[in-house]
């Protein structure tokens, strides 16, 4: 053939469109990364882990430049096997895995991988050396210009062959993960998805969802996360999970979730999986040819999963939160046998190349949580529950599928599935292979599935016990055991199905269910002893006596006996219905025959467990687990063992008494139910119907039944007593036997008749409210009648039969037959409680018909609230009592009753005697005849005993329900009423009228209302009764009073009438009610009831011809603006406009609108004198008002301040338009010379009539008035057009009004604003203006507290608005100018004026003081101007933000309030140094106002003192923060000029600077301002920076010379660093802390541990003698120390505190005790030694034997002293800091200080525990204090202040020389000025520095000071004392005392003995 004639034709197929079809066959979603895992699980990995990476990888170097958009986030799986090249080859195959052949493989089916393009459309996998890269489109893997061809759509890299660097972004997402290094084989599988982005999709043609965007990774991962738990039950080699998440930017990816699956017995990793282990067919093995036997594995997996945190998008939500926690499962799985196995080798199945293998298992959680209420316990658990908390059980074939089997555990099989893995092969409609597919899997279901699912069963039985799951965690340890029991069987029968699913998986309930019925699995309460039931139905124990007392937690279902509702209430065979089940149909007998429903649940436990222990082995198995069982036991052609109730009584009869008795109550009763149930039942079937024919036969088979059964439970005690114990039921009727006492029971449990019998509880029945079924089988046996039980609360002549047994077993006995009895209602023996008779009529009333009453007759059972109980009786018969029926008889009603003496029912019986029909035979009813012939009845006519009682005991509602009663009754029975004129008569006596009252303010109290209550006509004859009357129709409720009736009701008119009251005339009314009282009256009502009045005026007339005249004199009349009411001749007609003007619009002097608003009532009142023109005291009356509303608003009504305010206003205007005509041309402000003026003419300008009354007041009188009355209005806020002048805080307080002597004008506001009112309008009129005195200048104390307001920040001075808003030219204007100007003219002026603290009050004056001047006024306060006063022109304005001097930063503050300062700080010339707040006045200003400036206190030049208050002052405003640059220049030119001037003797010269006298502040090195004898200049220059780095003070700044520091007081940085480095060195040192605890605790046994109580004497400075113990105490320690001889000298002096080794040394620089010891010499270990706290410090010190001289004996007296044994852990100088804050000690070559506050050396800062170093501003070095004896924890660390001690080396040095000051307090002792190195100090020299007041007030040491005149007399007693101390002592031979005075010249070298010596000869 021609070549070109032939071409290549055939179908072909496109990759994308095969795997869009498979998709659309296949799940999205997480079942695609299960594939995955399914891949990994086939393979053979132990580990998979997923990975979402977020990231975003580099696209410069590609291998394939088109995979660019693939680098983004990915998905990553991991799995630790390698990819074998079969593998390779069957990734290759689309739809056709080479897996199909291998049996045991999951991912036989062949299309699983596929499921990734869901995500993706080029995924990639790197496994050993190889990286595949998958491209289905066939675009995105070109190289070298091709893309991958159709045929193979995607390459295969071998990366140890290629140059990875060279193509590294290819690579990199791969990099590093999981342990990948590109290049290298990789031991492990690595999948790459990268997500589908939006732009891929719209491209794909493979699937167009996006995985990149709106977080559907996430989700995909979320649900990975959630499933994890249980995804890996069923692998066969997987057994770790693991979530991460790479996110962007982050250095590593961080795990969420780790799930492991672990051998729950050992922990340790889970055994081969049974198909490789035990069945063996690994290895890739299909099935071909035969299989392994029939094989079971049992294991028990623990699943441990860890929660790590949350992820992107808060993964790990709900279940996945951070945290651990574990699941235990059991799993059986089997390879099966039977059809299954033979379906294996079906040539069939061989023919269509199906591989089979009959495997499955089911796997169960064991700690499921499951409490019976289906409910989880704890814990997040694997797998989806339903609504009861059960495991919803899903399919797996290896993985779980989306199928719910409807069953409680999961099942795993080898199924044939859809090719999409989601539905098995079922049905019997399917044909071919879809036939034998559904033919395989019901196989596989029936017969492996069923028997795993049995043998799980068993196995899980004894592990859900309740010993096992307490063991386990799964049980609490509190719960008791019939909760343990319950608890475990629900977690048992929890694995069970409870019903049957839907098919195929009900195949595997039915035949679970047909396997189980022989298995034991059945769980059956405990035998407590004695033989079986046979199930024979007769007696004896045979056929179960093999199991006996051992009996098993588990037998087969056909072993032991099933108990169901049935046995409690079996419906009869011919009424039962197929259509429902048992247990509804016993049910629905229990609603027909009890009318109650079954409790079934505990009811049956409790029933089993009766059995159980009478020797019946029931089973504990839920009712759905039965019922199953019943069907497979039918369709087996067998039946289960039912307990009826025969067999019932047959088990407690043959278990006797005995054994019933030792049963519990809810035992017993269910067991009474079960016995008596077929009698009940049976009685129903033969019964006529109806409650009462219950169990009841006419005919004889039916009496012969109930006496059978009677007979038979005879004698058990089976029913429960209310008193507690059991009875028997006894049957009635017993030939031979008296008939048994009657049992009570209740017809309704819990209800009337438990309470009725409550006081028999001897015959009464309990109720069994616990148990309402038993108490309706007791109720139902009782009405059968076989029984001796009587049903207490039956209808008619049977239940008043049972009352009366009841009544006679409650009631006493002498009861019967008396009409009344004493009753207290408590209840005891005396008599029943209320609530007992309320319990007996209720019973009686109850049934219908009701209890007949005739058998209690005679019987005190109607009990009264009155302590008495009435017998039944006929109401006709006579009684000294009347009882009323509460028919139509409200409580009021019944109330007042009983407060007339009547008796009533007591409320607790009142409503069932009601209710009863034959209560009408003993009470009476109701009628107003009736009821006040009860009330006659109980008074014994006597009308005040009856009006007696209702006014003591009843209410005003009790009273209005009789007068309502009487009152309604009246209109049908007035008749009769009117024919017993002695009731009538009564009934005008009873307090039961109202009248009307006036109430007080707010609701009327039950007091007021009671009062309002009265009688029509007196009890008894009275001559001053004022008979009520009834008040005009349509009268106002306002004007009654107490002697008008109140008709309250409809009908109290008409029984008033019917009595005989009287009505009154309007006209008295108004006149008696209203024109007294108006004021009284509501504000609402009061104009309204005057204008009705003044409508009425003629008819008013008419009726009283004096009526308008009194009208016309009464103050009746509202005013206009809400004033007092006024008499109408003091108001103003409102057409006498002038009213309005002059008072405000009115208000107060016109009448109310509402008057004046109708004609009639304004021409009423213009009648009464109404005024029709203005007088001439109308501008007084104004102001008078204006006054009051002002005391108003001070009060605090805010309304009366603003009518004062708008009242204020109009009044100035009324009085400035009209300033001429009423005050005059000579008028002068504040009353004087041209008062007399005032108002001349006045009647002329106001005109009108009635004008120029003769009463008018005289003008000068007038004139004094109007200034001392508030009228004027003021600000309260600075005005809007000034905000910014100052305003005190206060005015917010001031009145709106202010007197007119006070208030100022406007315009000078800004000279007076900050303390006078300032006038809220100008007058224009200067007659005006001299009343209010503003023709004259405001006082000079006025402008002064003006200036100091201008001047104040504004924080301090309230202001509304800071001046800084203002330019300099504005505030010199407006202001200090005018100011400056007005102080200048009035210089002369000895006038002073202050204002009053409360602005506004009544008396507020101005005081002259004419001592007073400007200086005083202005001393210490800014009011100094500092800048030049601008000229008239303007000048340019000077910077807001500069301030005082140019100083950047400076001292004064910048703005406006540095323009005023205070006189102190200015000066007429500049100062020699730049100052920061130290200013030249401007000459223009100086030149201006000279003389004021010198008035306020400025001077010509500045001096010294006011530099040094300059550095001080900088230092604080600097407050610890480093100089400004120009700030230090300013400061250190100030600081050389005081440097000078103290060089030339000023101020007390350098001395007194060095000595730190001088408050003088300079700046150190780092610009910080520091006192500046605290400081060190730097005159060791040669030492560079070490000389900063190793100062022990501050240095001075570089900028100040050193001559300058020196000169101001700071000190030698060489001197120091000598002191500090070459001469001190730290020594220990208690604490006072440790001291004042050693003084406390030494007191009483000599301090120290020196010396025994001393004899009495005075105590000096110190309590209790406790200084002259502590100088005895020294003596002694000295003595211990060798001490020969002791010179004790009171140094009375003061030396000097100039050159001192340390600041603090100043406070010992006082008088103080010398103690010498010449001869001695202490080194400094030995004074810590001494100072030692600890007892070994004490111990050491050996006892040296006490000197005894002859001829001395030691007695009683003063003089006799003994040596007391030192104290344990005493320190022997102690003693000395109760005198002393500080002790120095002086040897030769040394100087110790000890100082135990910290105050006399510089303090210490700590470093960590014990130790430390370093000083605070000192040349004195710090002690180490780490001697753990000396201060061991004396404050515990934390920084607290230790005991600090120095010693100084004198030998070599010149501290004597350079510190005089300090060694001169030696000088009387060796060591002086003139003393080199202290050398020639002979011995030891102690000096205690006397404890001073302040240093007491401290109290760190001790609270005691000591004077010189105390330290004198002590010694004085220790010169007596001598001789005897001498004799304790064992060293010291001699002891001398002295005294160093003050008054001795400084030259004096001998000491002058004052009080002698004493001394010792040897022998």
């Amino acid at each position: 053939m021609e070549g070109a004639a032939i071409r290549d034709f055939g179908q072909k197929l496109d990759l994308c469109t095969r795997l869009r079809d498979i998709l659309a066959a296949y799940p999205d979603g997480s079942s695609v990364l299960q594939e995955l895992l399914q891949n990994a699980d086939d393979a053979g990995a132990s580990q998979f882990k997923l990975l979402i990476d977020l990231r975003t990888h580099a696209t410069e170097t590609l291998a394939f430049p088109a995979t660019a958009p693939f680098q983004g986030p990915a998905i990553f799986a991991f799995n630790d096997a390698e990819f074998t090249d079969t593998d390779l080859a069957s990734i290759q195959q689309v739809g056709g895995s080479l897996k199909a052949g291998n049996a045991v493989k999951t991912g036989r089916f062949g299309v699983g991988f596929n499921s990734v393009y869901h995500l993706t459309d080029l995924p990639s996998f790197l496994s050993r050396q190889f990286l595949v890269l998958l491209d289905p489109h066939c675009d995105h893997l070109r190289d070298a210009g091709t893309n991958a061809a159709p045929a193979e759509p995607g390459k295969l890299l071998d990366l140890t062959q290629l140059d990875t660097a060279k193509y590294a972004a290819q690579f990199a997402p791969y990099e590093g993960l999981f342990g990948v290094e590109v290049g290298k084989p990789f031991a492990g599988t690595l999948f790459r998805l990268p997500l589908r982005t939006r732009a891929q999709a719209a491209k794909s043609r493979i699937s167009p969802r996006a995985y990149s965007e709106d977080g559907a990774a996430d989700e995909l991962l979320r649900a990975f996360v959630a499933s994890a738990p249980a995804v890996g039950l069923f692998l066969t080699h997987v057994s770790s999970l693991e979530a991460l998440v790479w996110e962007d930017g982050a250095a590593a990816p961080r795990s969420l979730m780790r799930c492991s699956l672990r051998d729950d017995l050992s922990g340790g990793p889970l055994p081969t999986h049974p198909l490789y282990r035990g069945v063996g067919l690994g290895g890739g093995r299909g099935v071909i040819g035969g299989l392994p036997p029939e094989y079971t594995a049992v294991a028990r997996v623990r699943v441990e999963i860890v929660n790590t945190g949350k992820g992107p998008d808060e993964f790990g939500k709900g279940e996945g939160e951070a945290g651990q926690s574990a699941a235990r499962w059991l799993q059986v799985q089997m390879l099966g046998g039977g059809a299954a196995r033979a379906l294996c080798t079906d040539p069939e199945a061989l023919a269509y190349r199906m591989k089979l293998l009959p495997w499955a298992g089911v796997c169960a959680r064991l700690d499921t949580g499951h409490s019976g209420t289906g409910t989880r316990k704890s814990g997040p658990l694997p797998g989806r529950r339903n609504e009861s908390g059960l495991l919803e059980g899903r399919a797996y074939c290896q993985l779980p599928l989306p199928v719910r089997t409807g069953l409680p555990v999961h099942v795993n099989g080898f199924f044939e599935l859809s090719t999409n893995r989601r539905d098995l092969w079922h049905g019997n409609d399917l044909q071919g292979a879809g036939a034998l597919r559904a033919r395989w899997n019901s196989a596989l279901l029936a017969d492996v599935v069923a028997p795993a699912y049995a043998r799980l069963l068993q196995e899980a039985e004894p592990l859900l016990r309740t010993g096992h799951l307490r063991a386990n965690g799964g049980n609490d340890a509190r719960d008791s055991d019939a909760e343990d029991m319950a608890k475990a069987d629900s977690a048992y029968y929890s694995l069970w199905p409870s019903e049957v699913p839907v098919e195929p998986w009900g195949l595997v309930a039915n035949s679970l269910y047909r396997l189980l019925l022989h298995l034991p699995v059945i769980r059956v309460e405990v035998i407590s002893g004695g033989g079986l039931y046979d199930g024979s139905g007769g007696g004896g124990s045979g056929g179960g006596g093999d199991i006996g007392k051992s009996l098993p937690c588990a037998l087969s279902a056909s072993e032991v006996w099933w108990v169901d509702e049935m046995v409690f209430l079996p419906t009869p065979s011919n009424s039962r219905d197929e259509r429902f089940t048992r247990t509804e149909l016993a049910r629905r007998s229990a609603r027909e025959l009890l009318g109650t429903e079954l409790v079934v649940s505990s009811d049956l436990s409790a029933l089993r467990r009766a059995f159980g222990q009478l020797g019946l082995p029931c089973a504990r198995a839920p009712t759905a687990v039965r019922d199953l069982l019943v069907v497979a036991a039918a369709s087996a052609g067998g039946v289960l063992r039912e307990v009826s109730a025969k067999v019932a009584r047959e088990t407690a009869r043959k278990a006797g008494p005995v054994a019933v008795a030792a049963l519990g109550r809810a035992e017993r009763l269910a067991l009474l139910r079960a016995c008596v149930s077929d009698i009940l039942a049976a009685g129903s079937a033969r019964g006529a119907g109806g409650d009462a024919s219950i169990g009841r036969s006419e005919d004889a088979g039916a009496s012969a039944a109930l006496a059978e059964a009677a007979n038979e439970i005879a004698g058990l005690p089976l029913v429960p007593l209310a008193a507690g114990g059991w009875t028997a039921l006894r049957p009635m009727g017993q030939a031979g036997q008296p008939a048994p006492p009657p049992l009570l029971l209740a017809t309704v449990a819990g209800g009337a008749e438990d309470a009725l019998l409550a006081r028999a509880p001897g015959v009464a029945v309990d109720g069994c409210l616990d148990a309402p079924a038993a108490a309706a089988a007791l109720r139902a046996l009782a009405a059968s009648g076989a029984f001796s039980l009587q049903l207490l609360g039956a209808p008619g002549e049977a239940g008043g039969r049972a009352l009366a047994h009841a009544v006679a077993a409650c009631l006493p006995a002498d009861w019967r037959g008396l009409e009344l009895v004493t009753w207290d209602g408590s209840g005891g023996e005396a008599g029943p409680s209320a609530e007992w008779f309320a319990a007996l009529w209720a019973v009686a009333s109850a049934p219908n018909p009701p209890a007949s009453l005739r058998a209690l007759e005679g019987w005190p059972v109607l009990p009264t609230a009155d302590g008495v109980a009435c017998a039944l009786r006929c109401a006709g018969s006579e009684s000294s009592c009347v009882w009323f029926d509460s028919v139509g008889m409200d409580e009021p009603l019944r109330c007042c009753l009983i407060a007339a003496g009547c008796l009533t029912l007591h409320p607790a019986v009142r409503e069932a005697v009601e209710q009863h029909a034959e209560a009408s035979r003993y009470v009476h009813t109701v009628s107003a005849v009736g009821v006040l012939q009860a009330i006659a009845a109980t008074s014994h006519g006597d009308a005040g005993v009856a009006h007696d009682l209702l006014s003591k005991r009843a209410g005003a509602v009790e009273r209005r329900a009789l007068r309502r009663f009487l009152g309604e009754r009246r209109a049908v029975e007035e008749s009769a009423l009117r024919a017993l004129p002695d009731l009538l008569a009564m009934l005008r006596a009873l307090p039961v009228f109202e009248t009307h009252v006036e109430a007080s303010a707010g609701e009327v109290r039950e007091a007021e209302e009671l009062e309002a209550f009265g009688a029509l006509s007196p009890a008894a004859p009275a001559a001053s009764f004022e008979p009520l009357l009834l008040p005009p129709v349509g009268a106002r409720a306002e004007l009654l009073g107490r002697q008008h009736l109140r008709c309250v009701l409809d009908t109290d008119a008409a029984l008033a009438q019917m009595l005989g009251v009287q009505r009154t005339s309007r006209a008295a009314l108004y006149r008696s009610r209203l024109l007294p009282r108006v004021s009284a009256l509501p504000a609402t009502r009061r104009d309204e009831l005057v204008a009705a009045m003044l409508r009425e005026l003629g008819s008013l007339e008419r009726e009283d011809a004096s009526f308008a005249a009194a009208a016309a004199e009464a103050e009746f009349v509202s005013t206009l603006g809400d004033g007092p009411a006024r008499r109408p001749r003091d108001l103003y007609h409102p057409d006498v406009s002038g009213a309005a003007e002059l008072f405000g619009g009115g208000d107060g002097a016109y009448p109310s609108r509402a008057l004046t608003a109708a004609p009639d009532v304004l021409d009423a009142l213009t009648k009464l004198g109404l005024r029709t023109a203005l007088s001439v005291e109308a501008v007084l009356d104004a102001a008078r008002a204006v006054d009051a509303l002002a005391e108003a608003a001070i009060n605090g009504d805010a309304d009366a301040a603003v009518r004062a305010r708008t009242r204020g206003a109009a009044l100035c205007v009324y009085l400035d338009a009209r300033a001429h005509a009423v005050l005059g041309k000579g008028t002068t402000g504040g009353g004087g010379g041209g008062g007399a003026q005032l108002l001349l003419g006045a009647a002329t300008m106001l005109g009108g009539r009635g004008a120029g009354r003769q009463n008018a007041p005289a003008p000068s009188q007038l004139v004094a008035e109007l200034a001392r009355l508030r009228w004027v209005p003021v600000f309260n806020a600075p005005p809007d057009d000034s905000p910014d002048f100052p305003w005190s805080s206060g005015s917010s307080h001031r009145s709106c009004v202010s007197p007119a002597q006070h208030a100022r004008p406007l315009h000078e506001r800004w000279l007076v604003s900050a303390t006078l009112p300032v006038a809220a309008f100008e007058a224009s009129s200067a007659e005006l203006r001299a009343l209010l005195s503003w023709d004259r200048p405001p006082p000079d104390a006025a402008l002064v507290e003006q200036l100091v307001a201008l001047g104040a920040p504004p924080a301090n001075a309230g202001w509304a608005t800071p001046l800084r808003a203002m330019g300099v030219t504005a505030l010199w204007k407006l202001a200090v100018g005018p100011i400056y100007t007005q102080l200048g003219r009035g210089l002369q002026v000895a006038e002073r004026v202050t204002v009053e603290a409360v602005a506004g009050a009544r008396d507020v004056a101005w005081t002259d003081r004419a001592s007073s001047t400007l200086l005083e006024l202005a001393r210490g306060r800014a009011v100094v101007w500092t800048l030049p006063p601008p000229s008239s022109e303007g000048s340019v304005e000077v910077a807001e933000d500069s301030a005082i001097g140019g100083q950047e930063g400076g001292l004064l503050q910048a703005g406006s309030c540095a323009r005023l300062v205070c006189a102190c700080n200015v000066a007429f010339t500049a100062p020699p140094a730049s100052a920061l707040s130290l200013v030249a006045l401007p000459p223009a200003l100086v030149a201006a106002h000279r003389p004021l400036l010198r008035a306020l206190g400025v001077r010509v030049a500045f001096g010294t003192a006011d530099f040094v208050r300059e550095s001080a002052a900088a230092a604080a405003r600097a407050n610890g923060r480093a100089l400004l640059p120009s700030e230090l220049a300013a400061v250190v030119s100030l600081l050389r000029e005081v440097a000078a001037a103290l060089r030339d003797g000023a101020l007390g010269g350098v001395a007194a600077a060095q000595a730190g006298q001088l408050e003088i502040w300079a700046p150190a090195e780092d610009g910080r301002m520091v006192r500046a004898h605290e400081l060190a200049f730097n005159d060791a220059e040669w030492m560079g920076e070490a000389a900063s780095l190793s100062a022990p003070a501050p240095l001075a700044h570089r900028s100040l010379p050193a001559a300058d520091a020196e000169s101001i007081g700071a000190r030698s940085l060489r001197f120091l660093l000598v002191v500090c480095e070459k001469l001190t060195d730290a020594i220990p040192c208690p604490s006072a802390v440790v001291l004042r605890n050693s003084l406390h605790d030494g007191a009483a046994g000599g301090l120290g541990g020196a010396m025994a109580e001393a004899a009495p004497g005075p105590a000096h400075g110190l309590a209790d003698g406790a200084a002259r113990r502590a100088l005895c105490a020294l003596l002694c320690a000295l003595d211990d120390a060798g001490a020969r001889r002791v010179r004790i000298c009171l140094d009375a002096r003061t030396h000097n505190t100039t050159s001192l080794l340390a600041p603090g040394m100043s406070a010992v620089q006082g008088p103080a005790f010398v103690i010498h010891a010449p001869g001695l010499d202490l080194s400094s270990e030995a004074l810590c030694a001494m100072h030692a706290v600890d007892p070994s410090a004490s111990a050491a010190l050996p006892p040296r034997p006490m000197r005894q001289p002859s001829g001395v004996t030691q007695g009683g007296g003063r003089g006799n002293w003994k040596r007391a044994a030192p104290v344990h852990g005493g320190s022997p100088l102690a003693p000395a800091y109760a005198l002393s804050e500080a002790l120095l000690v002086l040897s030769p070559g040394r100087l110790c200080v000890f100082d135990p506050t910290g105050q006399v050396l510089p303090e210490r800062r700590l470093r960590g525990g014990n130790g430390g170093d370093g000083n605070a501003g000192s040349g004195v070095g710090d002690s180490n204090n780490g001697t753990s004896g000396v201060d061991g924890g004396g404050d515990g660390g934390g920084g607290l202040a230790r005991g600090v001690a120095k010693v100084f080396a004198l030998d070599g040095g010149d501290l004597v020389r350079r510190f005089p000051d300090q060694f001169n307090a030696f000088d009387r002792f060796g060591v002086g000025s003139t003393d080199a190195d202290g050398g020639s100090v002979d011995g030891t020299v102690l000096r205690l520095p006397l404890r001073t007041a302040a240093q007491a007030a401290a109290g760190l040491l001790g609270d005691s000071s000591l004077s010189v005149a105390d330290a004198r007399a002590l010694l004085a007693e220790l010169a007596q004392d001598l001789p005897a101390l001498l004799l304790a002592l064992r060293s010291v031979e001699s002891v001398a005392l002295s005294e160093l005075s003050p008054r001795l010249p400084s030259e004096a070298t001998n000491l002058t003995p004052k009080l002698g010596t004493t001394g010792l000869s040897p022998g």
